[in-house]
């Protein structure tokens, strides 16, 4: 971060997380967020597909471990992403304003989409096969082309986009206001989940039919039902209505607004810890108390 004076003469300074310390945290809230969420991916792919949903509760757990090895680099890359594009804004002098955090996040979670929109094809491929993600991976190089692989991209791109706009810039924003409000008296963890569920909820309320859309676009690797994530939305809509965009809707939306939780706490726990350091060290060699925002 950078000083600033105030016209009061108070002595301010802005900090930001280091990139490797934005790894860190993205490798944590990947691994994390994954062995929490996994029956809620589960269940969700289930009521999207219209298969029911295993009784065994290793079922539910299939996919966990390639999803955790996949999810902690993805959300490593929309963390650092996130703190790369913050730096470039800002030039590393003031704090971002609320539409550019949102933004900002936007561009990161749309960059993942290239690491996850393979990740989330394998993980639905698997569970229809009933097979190890190796052979996941052989069956589809082998029988479709790697190419596959990329399938439902597009949609990717705008739902991560949307996702991590939510995790790394609406939640924060929406905790902010609410501390701030004078209508709700929260502490910082009640004013944190409150601020998680709305930003959980407006994003997996524009996302999930493109998410739906998604799902059954990747389930069907060869195209023969579905062309595009546009035809799909169309088709499913004039099928069974708009309610059936929405298939997994609730699952996804208590989902998302979980992993938004953990995501965002984590990375203000993170800003306050390293606040905290900044400030104990700038007293200990200036002698002066300096406000830390973040």
């Amino acid at each position: 971060g950078m000083r600033n004076t105030t016209a009061e003469g108070n002595s301010t300074q802005v900090v930001f997380l280091t990139q490797y310390e934005n790894i860190m945290l993205g490798a944590i809230g990947g691994v994390l967020k994954s062995y929490l969420l996994m029956p809620f991916v589960t269940l969700k792919y289930c009521l999207q597909e219209g298969r029911g949903f295993p009784r065994n509760v290793m079922e539910w757990y299939r996919g966990v471990v390639p999803n955790a090895a996949f999810m902690a680099p993805i959300t490593v890359l929309q963390v650092w992403s996130n703190g790369y594009i913050e730096k470039l804004v800002t030039g590393g002098e003031r704090q971002l304003t609320k539409v550019e955090k949102v933004s900002v996040a936007v561009a990161a979670g749309a960059i993942s989409a290239i690491l996850f929109s393979p990740l989330d094809l394998l993980v639905i491929q698997q569970q229809r096969l009933k097979l190890g993600m190796l052979a996941t991976f052989t069956h589809i190089k082998n029988e479709f082309g790697l190419h596959k692989l990329l399938r439902g991209l597009k949609a990717c791109t705008i739902r991560e986009g949307i996702y991590t706009g939510g995790y790394l810039g609406l939640a924060p924003v929406m905790t902010e206001m609410i501390e701030k409000s004078d209508l709700f008296t929260l502490g910082p963890v009640p004013s944190g989940l409150l601020g998680s569920i709305s930003a959980g909820g407006i994003a997996s309320l524009i996302t999930h039919p493109v998410d739906t859309a998604k799902t059954v676009l990747q389930a069907d690797v060869l195209g023969v039902q579905y062309g595009s994530t546009r035809q799909a939305m169309m088709e499913i809509y004039s099928q069974s209505g708009l309610s059936s965009l929405y298939r997994g809707g609730i699952v996804r939306c208590g989902q998302v607004s979980a992993a938004v939780f953990v995501l965002s706490t984590l990375r203000r726990k993170a800003l306050e810890y390293k606040a905290e350091i900044e400030r104990k060290r700038i007293q200990a060699i200036k002698g002066e108390q300096v406000e830390l925002v973040y």
